[in-house]
């Protein structure tokens, strides 16, 4: 969730429970919560989740090791290069719905004229060699993206990681990488070609 004006409304993209928009007033804000059009109306004009950080286009958390893990990207590049380091916090994470659309429009006024979003930008995003682990989700939907490496040290691409990156056209999986979880290519309709190594012990059902 990102926006960096006031927020008075957020309509959640495909299908919200009342148990998403709990979770979301869950974040530290009052809210009317309508469980049957997957609007939220906000008293607050901030969003903020606890213990999350802001540099230079990523949002992140510190965790126990001093190892950050980004939440999201707030820029507007095209071509996005995600640093090493945030604060010098060394970047080995990419989190859940980081760089995905499939998320929630926020608005800064009571109507609902569609806002264009940055993941809807992004055609490349090129990932540093600390990163060690990506999350669910960490670019699904981003409709755009054409082109993205995985870094040496991931060992998984997680469930619907790439969901309907229908833009993606063609990806390399490094040696380290033993599993692909499912769902992780579903929908990437563009994928004309993909590098297996030899060491994958498992790819899980509707990968692609």
């Amino acid at each position: 969730i990102k926006y960096k004006g006031s927020v008075k409304r957020i309509v959640c993209n495909g299908d919200v429970s009342y148990y998403d928009i709990v979770g979301l007033a869950g974040f530290g804000m009052e809210a009317n919560l309508n469980a049957l059009d997957g609007t939220i109306v906000f008293s607050e004009e901030k969003i903020l989740l606890p213990g999350e950080h802001e540099s230079n286009g990523f949002k992140y958390f510190v965790d126990d090791n001093s190892e950050a893990t980004i939440s999201r990207y707030t820029g507007g590049e095209s071509d996005v290069t995600v640093p090493e380091n945030l604060d010098g916090y060394p970047v080995t994470q990419i989190g859940t719905f980081a760089f995905s659309s499939l998320c929630c429009t926020l608005y800064d006024t009571d109507d609902t004229e569609d806002k264009t979003i940055p993941e809807d930008l992004i055609t490349s995003i090129k990932l540093p060699e600390t990163i060690e682990s990506i999350n669910n989700y960490a670019f699904a939907g981003n409709f755009n993206l054409k082109e993205i490496n995985i870094p040496s040290k991931v060992t998984t691409i997680p469930y619907e990681c790439f969901v309907d990156c229908q833009s993606l056209e063609s990806i390399n999986i490094p040696d380290s990488v033993n599993k692909i979880e499912g769902g992780a290519f579903y929908g990437c309709e563009s994928l004309k070609s993909i590098s297996l190594p030899e060491g994958i012990t498992e790819i899980q059902d509707n990968t692609f």
